[in-house]
């Protein structure tokens, strides 16, 4: 029997100033049935010491440090792996919590109720009636990036970098065996393994993208005018691993 419904993977690096500790520790109190797994990816300020008082308030908060920068898609997979077991479903999200916690119930209720679907995924999709706040520049070069993507995958998926997805823990344990080319477009490279399992249709039939009621740009983001060509070096590692296995 698993222990928690849910396991959510919160990788975080240099986050001493943006974890919004008291927020998680809340959710956690009110979540039994949730469990937390911070992975401390080698930060250098003080995000270990916050995170080791944080875990100490609940039996479902627990952290994983590891001794050096690895990057976001190893520290993901490094708390995926240890942590698939625990949960009948397991996913990641982003430490500052421009996807707010409540959302996790609304991403389960999908997995819940269609049996079909092995992984919900955020789409930051602004249009009347929700909360979709993002910078202007920063909204542009994600659609570029995101049109980027799309002429690789050949998916009509409207948003592969949102940092909200939950998986069923079996999927996970699949998509996450082995190590990402990428340490930053890894979230490309999980559509890429799951059309190498299922082809694209097995895709749209297993994927559920889900567009969020409430996403908050937090100031601290990575992304600027050259994750354009960052983005174009990655996607050609990725083709070229991918093309040969």
């Amino acid at each position: 029997m698993k222990q928690y419904l849910a396991t959510i993977v919160v990788p975080c690096y240099n986050e001493a100033e943006r974890l919004p500790v008291q927020v998680f520790a809340v959710y956690a109190a009110a979540h039994p049935e949730i469990c937390f797994c911070f992975v401390n990816d080698g930060s250098t300020d003080a995000t270990e010491e916050i995170l080791t008082h944080l875990c100490a308030a609940g039996s479902n908060l627990k952290r994983i440090a590891l001794q050096r920068n690895q990057g976001k898609a190893a520290a993901v997979r490094a708390g995926m792996k240890a942590c698939a077991d625990e949960a009948e479903f397991i996913g990641f999200w982003d430490a500052d919590l421009s996807t707010p916690l409540l959302e996790i119930e609304r991403f389960l209720l999908v997995l819940q109720e269609r049996s079909e679907k092995e992984m919900v995924i955020g789409a930051r999709w602004a249009h009347i009636g929700v909360n979709i706040r993002r910078r202007a520049f920063r909204h542009v070069v994600g659609r570029v990036i995101a049109t980027i993507i799309d002429f690789y995958l050949k998916l009509s998926v409207y948003d592969t970098q949102c940092g909200a997805k939950i998986f069923r823990s079996e999927t996970a344990r699949v998509l996450f065996d082995e190590p990402f080319v990428s340490r930053w477009l890894f979230d490309v490279e999980l559509f890429r393994r799951l059309i190498s399992l299922d082809g694209p249709a097995g895709v749209d039939r297993a994927v559920a993208e889900l567009p969020l009621d409430i996403w908050i740009d937090v100031p601290g983001s990575k992304l600027g005018c050259f994750s354009v060509f960052r983005i174009v070096y990655e996607m050609i590692r990725i083709r070229l691993h991918y093309k040969v296995r």
